[in-house]
This record gives structure tokens, sequence and C-alpha cells, in this order.
């Protein structure tokens, strides 16, 4: 009551403050009249805070006593919406939220197969076995509260991933896509677990992407299951590629033993797309461009190249030229038809 009057003779002190520059004989009468509405106005709050009324209010729940081996499938409901009535001084406290949270106990309720149900009467006794002496409970929203739960001896399942990717032009994904972890625990009742091979993410949907990409994806839920972890993270490597030329001495491919051939030119550039942390990698010795005997055919003047190995992380190789002049030269019959003839 002291930190009351205390109160008041604050707020009288600072309307005092507030209206000092007004002090005027023609204001003195608007003054009182001020006055006199602020004292009714207090007056008519404090006579409705003894008042009854009902209110809202959302109640925390708390579980207690759960065994070590017990695990909740689906999270539980961590408030209940009542309908409350008491004096408006009561209200205040419900509506700033200082309500004392109720107790389920675990041990005490009736279990079936990894779920419990706690009917509305139930309900009502609990929750009115909690809150304040003062307070009359009137109703409450929830029909009923569905526990579901299993033990902690979870089943280890590999994980799906569900995209839908793209990736620009100019880039490259470079290497496999990485989902961390790969595996996660779900619990659940055996009936359940016993039909679930595998987990899928959420759907990862990603257009053009031109870099790197990491990302958070949650696990789809599966119900009457709980999934540890229920959040992947997710990365997939891309990179730019960039344009390299190399060149190359024309090698031959499939000629018999008595029979060799010299091109005209004797070398030949290939250019290719290559992701930037692989160009230097990306050498001579890993490429090979041939004429190959099995596409010659007589009186043709030019032989085309053909890339006979090459790294599987390029993209678009060209060769150039594509074909180049030729001499045939064999070594039992002294002359030749060729695209030149040689000795």
């Amino acid at each position: 009551m002291r930190k009351f009057w205390n109160t008041i003779c604050a707020l009288f002190s600072l309307l005092k403050t507030i209206l000092t520059p007004f002090k005027s004989e023609g204001n003195k009468q608007f003054l009182i009249f001020l006055l006199f509405l602020l004292i009714s106005t207090m007056f008519w709050f404090l006579q409705s805070l003894n008042n009854k009324d009902n209110v809202n209010v959302s109640i925390p729940v708390e579980y207690v006593n759960i065994p070590k081996d017990i695990i909740f499938t689906k999270e539980p409901p961590s408030t209940i919406d009542v309908v409350l009535r008491d004096k408006g001084i009561n209200l205040i406290n419900y509506s700033l939220g200082r309500v004392k949270p109720i107790e389920v106990n675990f041990s005490e309720l009736t279990k079936n197969r990894g779920r419990i149900v706690i009917p509305h009467d139930k309900l009502l006794s609990i929750v009115d076995g909690e809150i304040n002496s003062s307070s009359e409970l009137i109703e409450v929203y929830c029909d009923s509260l569905v526990l579901l739960y299993g033990d902690k001896k979870g089943v280890h399942l590999p994980i799906s991933l569900n995209s839908d990717i793209t990736i620009s032009s100019n880039c490259i994904r470079n290497g496999a896509i990485q989902v961390t972890p790969s595996e996660v625990e779900l619990y659940a009742d055996s009936a359940i677990s016993s039909n679930i091979k595998s987990v899928e993410t959420e759907l990862l949907s990603l257009h053009n992407i031109a870099d790197t990409v990491v990302a958070n994806l949650n696990i789809k839920p599966i119900e009457g299951a709980k999934i540890v972890p229920e959040q992947v993270k997710v990365i997939i490597p891309v990179e730019e590629l960039i344009s390299k030329k190399i060149t190359l001495s024309i090698q031959s491919a499939n000629f018999p033993k008595d029979v060799s051939v010299m091109t005209f030119p004797a070398t030949a550039d290939v250019e290719f797309l290559v992701p930037l942390t692989l160009f230097p990698e990306a050498n001579a010795s890993l490429f090979g461009v041939v004429v190959d005997y099995r596409q010659f055919k007589k009186n043709i003047s030019k032989l085309p190249l053909r890339l006979l190995k090459y790294p599987d992380y390029i993209k678009n190789p060209i060769i150039m030229p594509d074909s180049v002049e030729y001499i045939i030269d064999k070594k039992i019959v002294n002359i030749e038809q060729s695209g030149i003839l040689s000795e």
C-alpha cells in the first residue's frame, strides 16, 4: 500500500511540474476540472481492480518424472490456453505473463504403446490444482492432450536429398554434393520405425547458381516419430569455368605396323573450359589428339582429328584445326595412293 501512495504522490508532483506554466487566472477552472477528472479516473481504476472478470491465459506446462529411456517423438504442447476468473488486480499479473507453470507428472499417466491421452476432465483437474486459490477456472480450450513417445534406442537411417538444382552455364559442380551428417537417428514405436528405410529433406530448389552454396535444410517430419537432428547442412561445390588452351603433338591411332603417317601441321591446339582451382593441373600430359586409320579413305586430302583422352572435369573441348593434311608411308609397298603420294 505504501508503494501505491508513493506512486500517487509522484504522479501529483509530475502533474504540478507540467501545469506550472499554465497557472493563470483564465485557466484555473480548466486546471481544477482536469485535476478532478484525474482523481475520479484513478478511483474508477482502483474500484475496477476489486471487480471480478474473465481473462484468456496461456499457462506454461512442465513435464516431470520422465524416465531416462523415454523421448518424445513429437514435441508436447508447451502451453495450455484457459479462461480464468479473478479480481482485476490478479488478472493484471496473468496478462503480464506472471503465471506459475503447471506440472504434468509422466509417471502418473496411463501409457498405451507410445501414446498418452490426457482427456479434458483430467486437464481441468490438473490446471485447477495449480492455479491461484483466488482464481476460478472457467474453461480449458484443449479437448485433450496427446503425448507421443518412444524409447531412446534410435534407428540410424540414411538421408535422401530432395533437390531441384541447376548450375549456371559458365560454372561447374566441382565434386559431390555433401550432406552433413549423412545419417540421422529416428525414435519411434517399432511399428513405425520398422517400415522406414530412409528420411527425406525438404525440397532444396536452386537455379543458375554460380558459386558454392551452403544451406541448412530441414528433414521432413514423420508423424509419430522424432528425428535427431532435425536439420542438416548441405554443401554444393560450384566453381567458375575459365578458358585454357594447350598445344599438343598429333599422334596416330589404329594404324597397321607397316604403315606410318606424317601430318601437316604436326601439332594442334585444344581449347576448353576448366574449373579455376584445377587450371594448373590441366596440362598436356592428360590430353591426346590423334588421326585415326579407321577414318582413312583413299582420295581424301585431310584426316579429321579426334580427342582421344582428356580429364572429365573439363568442358567444351575444341580442336583447332579440326583436320590436317597427311602423307601415308607403307614400308612394304614403296608407293601408295594417298592425299599426297610418297615413297
